[in-house]
């Protein structure tokens, strides 16, 4: 009986000890701004001045320029995109924010795969980014026991120890990085690549792609707390679809479906919504603006963001926008007369 008591003793403190090395290792991570993504810091020092707040995607993330949106509007705004952040980890940022930050507008970016995304195939990468934008231990726990599947519990524990040794070692040989997006307020800007496409293989492609246009109904329930919490906090909140690449959109042959999908949502919710592929006043080359077919360059983002603002300064007068829209993708494509005027 001692020696059971015994044995049982040493294993709890073993397990105590490993669990107390682990958070060790896992706070060399949390703790410090070796990767990208890792903005909670900033986010603190800015805790009590942003007023506009960009709620993205990487496609968000990369197209709008919190500092040309500044410099338009006199705003102070800050760019919450993440890569692969799903809608739930978007809602979880923004109340976050709205709740010690003077915020009177939520842009929310919704690209064409936002409502079709499945987290569950995806794996958990994103989830993985958005467990090191939290602040402190409690809100981390609290979303990895409602977000990760336990199935997935001993992947994000492996992974999670890697980065905090990785980090560890930065530490010790004095090799930290200063934080990616301290001067950009979480915009991230990329070099352009040519994404034009020679005329054979336009030919072959014209609408030989169809994205996924299924609304998965966790993506619902999530974008519908994203609505009812800035209604709960007064705040004004802008559906819109940032550009993607001519390329993109003449490959694709269901982007209207999508289109109405968003703004049936955004007319059902008495919502403002922008989708700025069919802004006329917007027209992006693949081979100028762009890293890849669904991000924008630094290059193409700042006039983009430029765009959007002195559209956004237009509504605000009390303009009517609408003409200032294609009323479809169809109809972009007949008055751009094809491959020709879309995409040179």
């Amino acid at each position: 009986m001692r020696s059971f008591k015994r044995a049982l003793r040493v294993t709890a403190v073993t397990a105590l000890l490993c669990a107390l090395l682990s958070a060790l290792v896992f706070e060399g991570y949390y703790q410090t701004t070796q990767y990208i993504y890792m903005d909670a810091g900033i986010r603190r020092e800015l805790a009590g001045s942003v007023d506009t707040l960009f709620c993205c995607s990487s496609q968000g993330k990369n197209a709008l320029v919190p500092a040309q949106y500044d410099l338009f509007t006199g705003a102070n705004s800050y760019n919450l995109g993440g890569a692969q952040i799903t809608m739930e980890g978007r809602y979880t940022l923004l109340k976050q924010e709205l709740s010690r930050n003077p915020v009177k507008t939520v842009y929310l970016e919704l690209s064409f795969e936002s409502m079709s995304r499945n987290r569950r195939s995806e794996g958990i990468e994103g989830d993985l980014y958005l467990l090191a934008r939290l602040d402190n231990p409690l809100q981390r726990m609290a979303y990895f026991l409602t977000h990760f599947h336990p199935g997935e519990w001993r992947q994000t524990f492996h992974q999670t120890f890697r980065l905090g040794l990785l980090c560890w070692q930065d530490i010790l040989t004095g090799k930290l990085l200063e934080p990616a997006f301290a001067e950009t307020k979480g915009f991230q800007p990329e070099e352009s690549v040519d994404l034009t496409l020679s005329r054979q293989m336009l030919a072959a492609c014209h609408h030989a792609e169809t994205a996924p246009a299924v609304i998965r109904p966790e993506n619902l329930r999530a974008l519908e707390k994203i609505v009812a919490l800035c209604r709960e906090q007064d705040v004004r909140l802008v559906l819109l679809t940032v550009p993607i690449s001519p390329t993109l959109i003449w490959k694709t042959a269901n982007l209207d479906e999508i289109h109405d999908q968003l703004a049936d949502f955004a007319r059902a919710n008495d919502l403002e919504y922008y989708d700025f592929n069919l802004y006329r006043n917007g027209h992006y080359a693949p081979n100028l603006f762009f890293v890849n077919e669904r991000h924008m360059s630094q290059y193409g983002a700042e006039p983009f963001t430029r765009n959007m603002a002195d559209l956004m300064a237009r509504v605000d007068a009390g303009e009517d926008v609408t003409g200032l829209f294609y009323p479809s993708y169809a109809a972009l494509e007949t008055d751009r007369a094809g491959a020709d005027g879309l995409l040179d």
